[in-house]
């Protein structure tokens, strides 16, 4: 009796065992993730751009685009980054926000480049939705949120407006898993570093909307959807220790201002920008 209920104990043991190494597995990003061809992606990400543009006010001045490309080249050269191939878009939107989406298209809301206090604040960010880039998360985050089918859909042009609204929406706001958003922040320390860009401001940045977000929830949805923000502050100081690197300036002030002027003034196109 004690040698059958031991081996049953050896069984239960090894079928534990085996389930948890199963469900462990990323079975999104490998399985689900070779189901989307490349061109699918780049029509997705078209139509989601489409639809963020005509949904709000998409902000057309080459000066500001320049600037913050500028910072983008940055981060990208520094870690051999296609930068090229990420492309950027600024919409007028009083909500602090930025999010990457399908084809490597990052979209950042002029709040948070109005409330970053400097240009590193905003690397910080921009860093960390160009990890979620690289390490492939987006697409990930789209089959976990929408699905295949629905994809497949969307980008067939036999889904209704409000479908493709909806799966805009849920892209923008929704937060990704957990362990992604850590390696996203880590990933980001990283690039940071390379670039010579201090990351305790984006720690800054993180730790001063985590003190202010039950305040005005709507307004920090960047906060909203990378919870756990008080967490992710110690961690990046954490991270930040283990690399030794030499600061150095990002952007000018006086460039850095005229970045908020572009859009506090919300002139028009504006091609007089020199670095």
């Amino acid at each position: 009796m004690q040698k059958i209920l031991l081996q049953f104990i050896l069984i239960a043991g090894l079928f534990l065992g085996i389930w948890q190494g199963i469900s462990q597995f990323d079975f999104v990003g490998k399985l689900e993730i070779e189901k989307i061809s490349t061109n699918n992606e780049k029509k997705f990400g078209e139509l989601i751009i489409q639809q963020i543009k005509s949904s709000k006010d998409y902000v057309n001045n080459d000066s500001l685009y320049i600037i913050v490309n500028s910072i983008k080249d940055r981060i990208c050269i520094s870690n051999k980054i296609k930068g090229k191939t990420i492309k950027i878009h600024i919409i007028e939107s009083n909500e602090i926000n930025a999010f990457a989406l399908p084809d490597r298209n990052l979209v950042i809301y002029s709040q948070l480049i109005v409330d970053s206090k400097k240009p590193e604040e905003l690397a910080g960010v921009m860093a960390h939705e160009i990890a979620h880039m690289e390490q492939g998360h987006v697409m990930k985050k789209v089959v976990k949120e929408i699905g295949l089918s629905l994809l497949a859909t969307i980008i067939g042009g036999n889904s209704g407006g409000e479908i493709l609204k909806e799966a805009t929406q849920t892209l923008s706001s929704k937060a990704y898993d957990r362990s992604l958003e850590t390696e996203a922040d880590a990933m980001a320390v990283k690039y940071l570093v390379n670039a010579n860009i201090d990351p305790v401001n984006f720690s800054t940045f993180l730790f001063r909307l985590s003190t202010t977000e039950n305040a005005m929830p709507s307004a920090f949805n960047w906060i909203n959807t990378h919870p756990e923000s008080k967490e992710r502050v110690a961690e990046v100081l954490k991270l930040k220790k283990k690399y030794t690197f030499n600061v150095k300036p990002l952007l000018s002030a006086s460039i850095w201002n005229r970045a908020k002027e572009l859009l506090e003034t919300k002139k028009g196109e504006d091609n007089t920008f020199q670095q």
